[in-house]
């Protein structure tokens, strides 16, 4: 990728909650935490990996509590399990927001920032079934490239180690 894009082309930031190997495509997304919603590719890859590299550098490792369901979309009709501490992931959000922003990444506008709302999509088809009370292990910040027919994994920044519990 060179940083040029198709209209149906972006980019979105996440926790990826089931494997997934760099430069694995598939139809469907992996089931996942947003961290920063899709975007538009509009740098070369090698400086969106080099901003994000940056913020994972920075930030422990962390874990994060799977909490109640909830309903989200226009007609309340996604189910997603929400997460604790949401204070922890939101700041996580900003830092990566804020890296992009500074990059030239020209960032979504809906459900950033005040209006972000850590959670995870529940979807049949995922390969991790998660429930509440479950512990994850955010370890790691994954760069996803969606397009009309694929989400493939561009590319995975560990997090630095040194967990911090819940």
């Amino acid at each position: 990728m060179n940083g040029k894009n198709k209209l149906d082309e972006y980019i979105y930031l996440a926790y990826l909650t089931e494997p997934r190997e760099v430069g694995e495509s598939t139809k469907r997304s992996p089931q996942h935490l947003t961290l920063v919603p899709p975007f538009r590719f509009g740098i070369p890859l090698s400086e969106l990996k080099e901003a994000v590299h940056e913020v994972a550098e920075g930030t422990s490792t962390f874990q994060i509590k799977v909490a109640k369901e909830a309903k989200f979309g226009p007609n309340h009709n996604i189910n997603v399990f929400l997460v604790e501490p949401a204070d922890v992931v939101k700041m996580l959000h900003f830092q990566l927001m804020y890296k992009l922003q500074s990059a030239g990444v020209s960032l979504p506008t809906n459900y950033v920032y005040d209006a972000f709302v850590p959670h995870i999509r529940i979807r049949p088809v995922h390969k991790t079934n998660l429930a509440e009370g479950q512990l994850l292990n955010v370890d790691h910040l994954a760069i996803m490239h969606k397009n009309k027919g694929y989400r493939t994994l561009l590319a995975k920044e560990e997090l630095r180690s040194g967990q911090t519990k819940v």
